[in-house]
């Protein structure tokens, strides 16, 4: 790497200079290796002092407000030049705090480069960083570096070093890295050999996402049943009806996060799980005792549990909630006369004690298949089944989904 500066009136020429070797050991002799003799001479490094190069690219922040993405590059560098009087190995780190765009565009990086060599007992060195590119097509370009000592700039030609005849690409992901190996470098000099790993570090992109769903389902049971006139002694037919309408209201947190281009559901929790429940018959009957519903503690408890989903066609998602299937049972006494007849006992049995079980074995089923837009706002109901009354359904879904971050 060997750079150096020589002044020209009041401008600086960066050059490559051979070794000076006696000079470079009275200057290690001395108390601290950057002389102002050899700065006056030579400029800004002694000889044999490489340039080695680092990035950290700091962890992107995705924000509910805004698509800017906080990261910072490291590049870490580890490299031996042989010179006549002995190695120099030598090792840094330049570590570049930036936003990246929100699409594509140009980059400019600027951040503290340092470097530690074992030449002479040891020495260090720091300065400013300065790299420039773009972001393209999912990578980060650089085609520019420049490292500086004292404030000013030194030669930019070393094999590590981006520039526009061989740029550094990095994909924008976490955990990116590319390995720069090389040898034989400045071998008019000091040969130098090692390699640079640019490494991105940066936390995935992703969106966090609420989604909010109520709804109920009628679960109505018809049966015919027969009335007799004690006076005309005819029997009449009427249609019974009776059942449960559960009621729900859920809400979930999910998380879904770009790979290369694609999101990808990567979690999710319940949030809220309630469910209540309303009990008709028509006509009336039966007397009801006792209404209850022991399985709806298990709709409550899926406060807190996970919910998996798949994202579909990177703009939506279906969620796959768990099948609970609460049931109500209700305890009630016949309120009819029995009649004579085959089915007497039977109705007399009911008139002490009925009991029925109505399950709901639908909403949350039906639930698992709603593709839904990821979108923030309400999404059109989810309807199906048989109307039950002039502007009710069997089963029914809303949702809302809210962008969280």
């Amino acid at each position: 790497m060997c750079r150096f500066a020589r002044r020209s009136g009041d401008t600086v020429d960066l050059v490559r200079a051979p070794i000076w070797e006696n000079e470079l050991k009275t200057m290690l002799r001395m108390p601290g290796i950057y002389s102002a003799g050899f700065r006056r001479r030579y400029g800004l490094l002694p000889p044999a002092v490489p340039l080695l190069l680092g990035l950290v690219l700091a962890a992107i922040t995705p924000s509910a407000t805004s698509a800017a993405r906080h990261a910072t590059l490291v590049v870490e560098t580890d490299e031996t030049c042989v010179h006549k009087t002995g190695p120099d190995h030598m090792v840094s780190t330049d570590r570049i705090a930036f936003v990246l765009p929100e699409g594509d565009g140009p980059v400019k990086l600027e951040g503290t480069y340092r470097l530690t060599g074992s030449f002479g007992g040891g020495y260090g060195m720091s300065g400013r960083s300065v790299y420039q590119g773009e972001v393209q097509d999912g990578m980060l370009v650089l085609r520019f570096g420049q490292w500086y000592y004292q404030g000013q700039p030194m030669a930019s030609s070393d094999p590590e070093m981006p520039s526009r005849q061989k740029p550094v690409r990095i994909e924008l992901e976490p955990d990116a890295k590319v390995v720069i190996k090389f040898t034989g470098a400045h071998a008019d000099k000091a040969p130098c050999s090692g390699t640079v790993v640019y490494r991105l570090v940066m936390e995935e992109e992703s969106q966090v996402w609420e989604v909010f769903l109520t709804g109920y389902r009628h679960v109505i049971h018809m049966s015919p049943k027969y009335l007799l006139n004690p006076k005309t002694k005819k029997w009449t037919g009427f249609d019974y009806f009776h059942g449960v309408t559960f009621s729900y209201v859920l809400s979930a947190e999910f998380v879904i996060t770009k790979k290369k281009g694609v999101w990808k559901y990567k979690s999710g929790s319940i949030t809220k799980a309630n469910v209540d429940y309303d009990y008709m018959q028509q006509p009336e009957l039966y007397k009801v005792n006792r209404k209850s519903c022991p399985a709806c503690k298990n709709v409550r408890q899926l406060k807190g549990k996970p919910i998996r989903g798949d994202v579909i066609d990177n703009n939506s998602v279906i969620l796959h909630w768990p099948d609970v299937r609460p049931t109500v049972v209700i305890e009630s006494q016949l309120s009819a006369n029995c009649a004579s007849g085959p089915h007497k006992k039977t109705c007399e049995n009911l008139k002490n004690y009925a009991e029925y079980g109505i399950a709901d074995v639908d909403f949350f089923q039906r639930a698992q298949g709603h593709v839904l837009p990821l979108k923030e706002g309400s999404i059109p109901p989810f309807k199906a089944g048989e109307p039950t009354t002039v502007d009710e359904l069997a089963v029914i879904h809303n949702y809302t989904l809210r962008r969280l971050k």
